[in-house]
């Protein structure tokens, strides 16, 4: 009946039948995280990652319900593991800094986004030049948030990026001017 906390429940129910499989492990944790039960999804995702250590997907996503449950050590262990993993995978480091942004390490995390960003000049559209404008928002140096915002701007306009031009009110708000 699209009920989560009901679904939740059956497949804690369906992993105490069969726990060595990891996929249902897996639909647990992602379920747990969906409802921002964190604690649970931190269980799923330890569990699933037994039966399959070299998940990066599930690595990537213990760092972040770890984080969000309050265990930031084990959120990075994971990510760092991942990144281990696929060292050329700028996901892994990109993550790494929204883990530094949840628990307000934004210098770390602005030196996450720009590590993501020379592992993969073209990760996720330059949003990581954002990220790194947002994070460094975050410590109120607007001057500086404002350098990496336009830097930003220059790099999807570059491509062509016809959405460009609409950012800039929202980095507008995002710094306090709303008028």
């Amino acid at each position: 009946n699209n009920d989560p906390a009901a679904r939740q429940q059956a497949l804690a129910s369906l992993v105490k039948l069969e726990p060595r499989n990891a996929r249902f492990w897996q639909s647990y944790a992602e379920t747990a995280m969906a409802r921002h039960d964190y604690t649970a999804a931190v269980d799923g995702y330890r569990h699933a990652l037994q039966l399959d250590p070299n998940n990066v997907s599930m690595l990537n996503q213990l760092g972040y319900a770890a984080a969000y449950a309050g265990q930031f050590d084990e959120g990075v262990a994971a990510l760092q593991k991942y990144h281990s993993l696929r060292p050329k995978d700028a996901n892994a480091i990109d993550s790494l800094g929204d883990l530094n942004l949840i628990v307000n390490r934004y210098h770390q995390a602005e030196d996450y986004y720009h590590k993501a960003l020379q592992t993969d000049p073209n990760f996720q559209g330059n949003s990581e030049l954002f990220k790194a404008a947002v994070a460094r928002l975050m410590t109120v140096d607007v001057s500086g948030a404002e350098d990496l915002y336009k830097q930003y701007i220059a790099a999807v306009a570059g491509d062509d990026d016809a959405a460009a031009p609409l950012l800039y009110p929202s980095w507008l708000w995002l710094t306090g001017r709303r008028k």
